[in-house]
């Protein structure tokens, strides 16, 4: 089978609202389908794709397609708007579409509202990371026989660590916790946080994936100064490759303090380095982890509940040895290369009936 992986530029979904999954994503995703034995093309479609004019958008995207691509059997589309062009251009191609859905608080009027229903009503298979995903996928008209689960940020974290360095050994770890997913955007998790070091007198050290959250940096480091904590918040920029491993092997613990799914990584990275989770409710979090086993999650509107969860981690080694690796138990058991490939597969299956 020839499938055609899709993705839509960052920019463009950024434009109408949205967010587009780690590239990284797409490369694995990509070689996840190679395993099974088909041939996979990846393309990344450029707009611009603008609000106010997105179906002439998606439109010139789909001819383009039509144009370059009509002897692909199969579509696998990674966002919602090459989905769209995927569709649109099916008349011609003939191709079928998978796509992969995390539709995401959606905006009253804003363009996603319009397209997502669309997307997931005429799909010939979708493909969710969560439960909580399929559920709202379910919601905007996708037929529930035609969606699949797939934690497929899996492939991501497993492919990071096959060739990363041994893990530290717990005993060198540092008293700092580790925040991989930057800032966050409430600021009543960025007072919890803070609360968490001074009630632990760890270290918080936040790690940026990106330039986007300089706001927020900003507000950190102002509520920081304000709790007299400065001196124990560290904020550093990407960290990839050895460093990463370094940092997180290092921490007594990985906080994933962002509801938003598509900062999944950050909790199955820590996993696969049997590190405990502090995490705030939500879609990935409900998803991978366990309250009380892999670490703890926290509902992120009860005061104090992220600083009492911290200070649970720190106070006890023998705990943290316990919750990391049962952590790694389970990110090799319940979300394994294998059982991610089988779910891809069994969406182009699903598709094709």
């Amino acid at each position: 089978m020839h499938v055609l992986l899709t993705q839509t530029a960052s920019s463009d979904l950024a434009m109408l609202g949205g967010s587009a999954p780690p590239p990284a994503l797409a490369e694995e995703v990509g070689r996840a389908l190679r395993l099974q034995g088909d041939r996979v093309d990846v393309v990344r479609l450029t707009g611009p794709v603008v609000p106010d004019s997105w179906s002439t958008g998606v439109q010139r995207l789909a001819t383009r397609l039509a144009t370059h691509h009509a002897d692909v059997d199969a579509v696998h589309a990674m966002d919602v708007v090459s989905a769209a062009a995927a569709l649109a251009a099916r008349r011609d191609t003939g191709a079928r579409v998978v796509v992969r859905a995390q539709p995401g608080p959606l905006t009253s009027g804003g363009p996603l509202r319009v397209l997502w229903p669309l997307v997931l009503r005429a799909a010939d298979a979708v493909v969710a990371p969560t439960a909580a995903d399929a559920r709202a996928a379910v919601a905007l008209g996708a037929p529930a026989d035609r969606v699949v689960r797939c934690v497929d940020g899996a492939l991501v974290a497993a492919a990071q660590c096959r060739t990363a360095a041994p893990m530290v050994d717990e005993v060198r770890s540092e008293d700092y916790v580790l925040s991989l997913s930057g800032v966050p955007d409430d600021p009543r998790t960025i007072r919890e946080m803070l609360r968490s070091v001074a009630t632990s007198g760890d270290r918080l050290v936040v790690a940026s994936p990106s330039d986007r959250d300089v706001d927020a940096r900003e507000c950190l480091l102002q509520m920081a100064r304000q709790q007299g904590v400065e001196d124990r918040v560290e904020l550093v920029g990407r960290v990839e490759g050895a460093a990463l491993f370094d940092l997180v092997d290092r921490s007594q613990a990985v906080l994933a303090t962002r509801a938003d799914p598509s900062c999944g990584l950050s909790p199955l990275l820590a996993m696969h380095r049997a590190r405990p989770v502090v995490s705030v409710a939500g879609a990935i979090a409900d998803e991978v982890l366990v309250d009380g086993v892999t670490g703890r999650v926290v509902d992120p509107a009860v005061p104090y509940a992220l600083a009492s969860a911290v200070e649970d981690v720190s106070a006890g080694r023998f705990r943290r040895l316990a919750w990391g690796v049962a952590g790694r138990d389970r990110v090799t058991s319940c979300f394994a290369e294998e059982q991610v490939v089988r779910s891809l597969a069994a969406a182009h299956t699903l598709a094709a009936a």
